[in-house]
Parts: C-alpha cells; structure tokens; sequence
C-alpha cells in the first residue's frame, strides 16, 4: 500500500507540474521545452544506441537508434528490444529511460497544444472582428478603463485588453 500512495503522489505531482507549465509564460514554456528536447534527444540516443549496439548487428543499430529516437516523440518505445541489456538492470538508469520517454512526449504534447491555441486565438479574433471594430488596449489601469468605456458607449465593437501578467 505504502508503494501506492508513493507512485499515485508522484505521479500526480509530475502531471500537475506538466500542466502548470503550460500555463506558464511563454518564454519560460519555450526553454523549458527546448530544453526537453534536448535531454530527449541526446539521453535517447545514448540509451538506444548502447541497447541496440549490444544486441544488434552493425548498420541495423543506427537505424533502429534512429527509429527509436524518433517514437519516443510520438510515444512509441523499445524498451523490450533494449531491457535486457547490463545498463538498463540498474533501476535508477530504468527510471532515467522513462523520464526521457515523458520529456520527448511532454515536448509533442506541447508543440501541440500551442499549435492548437494560435488556431483558436486566430478564430476567436476573426469572430470578435465581425462583430465591429476590434480594439486591443495594452495595459489595465483606470484610465484604460474609463477610455473603454466611453469607446463603448460610442460605437459597437470588441475590446481585448493585453496586460503584462
């Protein structure tokens, strides 16, 4: 039971992080995930290609390296092709493997949901365009207020209101 509360924790501690993240300043957000990829990539490579050199045949490694690689971005694994390998005995080493997994597909995720997002934005500011003019005011204080609202007392339209936060 004590091993269950302990992966439910911790797992749900990782995902709320991987959530909150998304959430983030995009600056952040984008070094964070860069900096995912790049332990993605190179830890995948290392791990893969020391899996596949041990028990693969000369220029099959490289490809099957490379293959790898490249699913662990979409969420594909070869852990059972590579398990069997001294390295990956150690649990430690194991753990770093999966992180590296969910590193490579937080990335995806990411990109995805970014992705995504712009499309929407993109929708919603057309949307809010037919409506009548769209006025975008960069920061929130009272005479932006005030200035908003005398603009729509005057004339229909749609405003957004962009602040540093």
């Amino acid at each position: 039971m004590y091993n269950l509360t302990i992966v439910a924790a911790f797992s749900g501690i990782l995902f709320c992080a991987m959530i909150i993240n998304l959430a983030a300043k995009p600056k952040f957000a984008t070094k964070l995930m860069g900096i995912s990829i790049l332990c993605a990539t190179i830890g995948g490579l290392l791990l893969y290609s020391y899996g596949f050199s041990s028990n693969t045949q000369g220029y099959l490694a490289i490809v099957r390296t490379t293959l790898a690689v490249c699913g662990m971005f979409v969420g594909k694994n070869d852990f059972s092709a590579i398990k069997e390998t001294a390295l990956l005995q150690n649990p430690a080493i194991e753990f770093l493997f999966w992180i590296l997994h969910l590193m490579a597909l937080y990335a995806t995720a990411s990109a995805a949901i970014t992705t995504i997002g712009a499309g929407l934005l993109k929708k919603m500011k057309l949307l809010l365009i037919r409506r009548g003019d769209l006025v975008i005011v960069y920061g929130v204080n009272d005479d932006s207020v005030s200035f908003v609202q005398q603009l729509q007392a005057e004339e229909d339209g749609a405003v957004i209101f962009v602040d540093e936060n």
